[in-house]
């Protein structure tokens, strides 16, 4: 038993099962793009389902197996059982948790998260303050520009409007669907973005920084 324990450490720890593992993740994402795509015809739904089926007994397999080489609870072992459930069992949005849980456990297999461990822990002050900023201009400008609009622009009935437009105007996104109408709102739009851009180049920066680093130390 102690032999077949070892052998399976090992298997866990070689390079090309990870991939394997990675590749099988992967599948499984494309087969559920596709299913979800308007255009999926019957037979193809069902070749989908018939590799989400097999993604899932695999993935269940390798918990399985893990978790008796090292029978302990942590984050890792909430996204692996997420990871192992049928992606069409869940009624939307929480269907998309698997997908999540999916491409969490590709940073795994793929030994990323271990190594960006100790610089992210390094550099946690700053991903803090970071958060704070953001998290103070989104709900800042959710009510600057709700009570500038909702009087007069009925696209702006409630307060989750307003942080639903920031959150789309912040990356510049703009769908459209809610615009300010009133020339107080136009202003705040304007510099509203001008700050998504200053955040936005802000994020890019601190995560290239974080990656510069870890390489730095492997």
């Amino acid at each position: 038993m102690k032999k077949f324990k070892n052998l399976l450490q090992d298997v866990s720890q070689n390079r090309y099962f990870n991939i394997t593992i990675i590749i099988i993740i992967i599948v499984s994402l494309f087969s559920i793009t596709a299913y979800e795509g308007g255009t999926a015809t019957a037979g193809l739904k069902i070749h989908c389902k018939t590799i989400e089926k097999c993604t899932c007994i695999l993935l269940c397999i390798e918990f399985l197996l893990r978790l008796w080489l090292h029978p302990a609870f942590k984050f890792r072992t909430i996204t692996d059982i997420l990871s192992f459930i049928p992606y069409y069992t869940l009624p939307k949005p929480l269907s998309f948790l698997i997908v999540i849980s999916r491409l969490i456990k590709i940073t795994y297999h793929s030994h990323l998260f271990p190594g960006m461990k100790p610089v992210i822990k390094k550099r946690t002050a700053e991903a803090i303050t970071i958060l704070v900023v953001i998290l103070f201009v989104v709900f800042s400008f959710s009510i600057v520009i709700y009570l500038t609009e909702y009087k007069s622009n009925t696209q702006f009935k409630t307060i989750f409007d307003s942080l639903y437009w920031v959150i789309q105007t912040i990356p510049m996104l703009g769908y459209g669907d809610i615009t300010p109408s009133t020339q107080t709102g136009k202003v705040v739009t304007i510099i509203l973005v001008i700050i998504g851009v200053l955040i936005l180049s802000t994020i890019t920066s601190f995560i290239t920084s974080l990656y510069t680093e870890y390489l730095l130390r492997s």
